[in-house]
């Protein structure tokens, strides 16, 4: 199978997709005060919190960690700043070998499930039937290696990084109105999960001869 295929479909199983602001790792300010104070089941504002993502992160916790005017919604430099918060920490996490540089390994080592066999067109097909909504040739390592030298520098990682956020905030901002909501972001972190099954049971069907 040629690298794009591996690629795209080691794309797919990380489930890289609308609401990557949703890693927990990414927010490492302290929770400040009681803005979102929860009591009992139910939020501030009468919600019960739901909708977690992979990494535990939720609606209420990613407002309140990027949250800098305090006004429960995320601006587009806020949203940004967060996205940007330890990133030298995070570029280390993933520098495996210590030579200052990501190779695509190091990146996408720990995605698992890959099957060389499945063809993309049919697996394609069936992710748009299911009413999935994901660009299969995106390859966000050859976006984020400017220069084409096969890995990825701190600088590029920081660049790379930055635009996907703005990306990011436009697609969560579903009203255009330069805010993410704690809505939109319920709503964005619902449709990654829904996303990732939809890509999920694909993938078995692809590779599973008797559905």
């Amino acid at each position: 199978m040629s690298i794009k295929k591996l690629c795209i479909l080691a794309t797919l199983i990380a489930g890289t997709t609308v609401i990557e602001l949703a890693s927990a790792q990414d927010f490492q300010r302290p929770p400040r005060g009681n803005n979102f104070a929860v009591t009992g089941d139910q939020d501030r504002q009468g919600r019960a919190p739901q909708h977690r993502s992979r990494r535990g992160a939720t609606p209420e916790s990613i407002i309140e960690r990027a949250d800098v005017d305090l006004d429960g919604r995320l601006d587009e430099a806020e949203f940004v700043d967060s996205k940007l918060t330890n990133i030298e920490e995070r570029f280390l996490r993933r520098d495996a070998d210590g030579d200052g540089s990501l190779s695509r390994e190091e990146t996408e080592g720990r995605r698992r499930g890959v099957d060389l066999d499945i063809d993309i067109s049919t697996l394609r097909e069936c992710i748009a039937q299911e009413g999935g909504n994901f660009d299969l040739e995106v390859d966000r390592f050859a976006e984020a290696d400017l220069n084409d030298d096969g890995f990825i520098s701190f600088d590029e990682f920081v660049i790379s990084t930055e635009e996907r956020a703005y990306a990011q905030f436009a697609r969560i901002d579903l009203d255009s109105d330069g805010y993410i909501s704690y809505e939109e972001l319920e709503a964005s972190i619902q449709a990654k999960k829904d996303h990732r099954e939809i890509v999920k049971a694909c993938m078995q069907e692809a590779t599973d001869p008797l559905l």
